[in-house]
């Protein structure tokens, strides 16, 4: 099965490369990733042109800590405005659990689990589902590390794990870049890729960054050019999709999302002659036609995904969209393709 993962994930990836020496074109390029995909942090690339990229970035400039110092970069705006819908739950756990539910939408070939031991203390074991060899160290050390900004960012920047547990081999000869990310102790050749931290953090208020939407906003549409709005449609549009599959796409929470009263929210939509119900509709199609192109993709799930309690009501929709029914157009696709 074929995994996906957002472009976001290359955040910061072009300087980092440039301050090491390299040259980040020809690196992507090798890597079968087109230099304009990273543009836009919502275009979709192969996880394993992800994991090939980052493990030959690393061996071309000589840097075995290279994820690690991706995710020095990147930090909760890179998982777009879910991670403002994190910001917004009751507790850490809360927002965790929101992130666990929706990694998909960020990374297709990555999960995580919340285990609380039975001392004090409670883990975040991650899995590569497309790593069962263990070759993609550098995309454990990128996912780890950026698993520890997006909780750093709801914590506090003062905010340090207990440990972070590598189930790779240690392959450096100093520490450097682990403890610039995390600033205490690190375990390698563990059963398991891991966070471990106090039980507590579970139960604090998640922070919300300064400035956060506005970031996210920026970064997400930055290949627009300026632009005097700050909220516009297709923000909203980024905002309906990223909060579709999560049961909570209203227009009161899209309003949350993006920092706005509800009722600015309506006149924004108001201003561009169409309305929450108008943009939900045209973003559910896009989203369809984009997951059923692509080929291997389960209706039951592409109808939860899209906010649909059940595939039936998204079957009557499709048809009423484009005459014809979903698992009918993704035969058609496959037939051309």
């Amino acid at each position: 099965m074929q995994y996906f993962v957002r472009s976001a994930s290359l955040s910061g990836y072009v300087e980092l490369v440039n301050e090491l020496g390299g040259d980040p074109i020809a690196l992507l390029t090798a890597a079968n990733i087109i230099p304009a995909q990273l543009n836009n942090p919502d275009n979709m690339i192969l996880y394993r042109q992800l994991g090939d990229l980052l493990e030959n970035s690393a061996k071309h400039l000589n840097s075995p800590t290279f994820g690690t110092a991706l995710s020095l970069k990147q930090n909760i705006t890179t998982i777009g405005l879910i991670g403002a819908y994190m910001c917004q739950q009751n507790t850490i756990g809360d927002a965790l659990r929101v992130a666990r539910r929706y990694t998909y939408m960020h990374a297709q070939g990555a999960s995580f689990d919340i285990v609380e031991e039975a001392s004090d203390y409670c883990m975040i074991k991650f899995e590569l589902l497309i790593d069962k060899e263990q070759h993609y160290t550098q995309l454990v050390q990128l996912s780890l590390g950026l698993i520890f900004r997006v909780i750093q960012d709801m914590v506090g920047n003062n905010w340090k794990a207990d440990c972070i547990y590598f189930r790779q081999p240690n392959p450096f000869f100093n520490n450097h870049d682990f403890l610039s990310v995390c600033r205490q102790k690190i375990q390698f050749e563990k059963e398991m890729d891991a966070l471990r931290f106090p039980s507590k953090v579970l139960t604090y208020k998640p922070q919300m960054p300064i400035n956060l939407i506005n970031d996210i906003v920026a970064n997400q549409f930055r290949q627009n050019g300026p632009t005097t709005e700050l909220i516009n449609i297709d923000v909203i549009r980024h905002a309906i999709n990223m909060l579709l599959s999560t049961g909570d796409c209203n227009k009161k929470n899209i309003a949350l999302s993006l920092g706005l009263h509800p009722k600015k929210l309506e006149r924004t939509l108001q201003e561009h002659q169409t309305s929450y119900r108008g943009l939900l509709e045209e973003t559910r199609k896009e989203i369809a036609l984009r997951m059923l192109q692509l080929g291997d993709v389960s209706m039951t799930t592409l109808a939860l995904n899209l906010g649909y309690s059940e595939l039936s009501a998204f079957s009557r929709s499709f048809k009423t969209w484009f005459g014809v029914s979903p698992h009918h157009y993704k035969n058609r696709v496959k037939d051309i393709q």
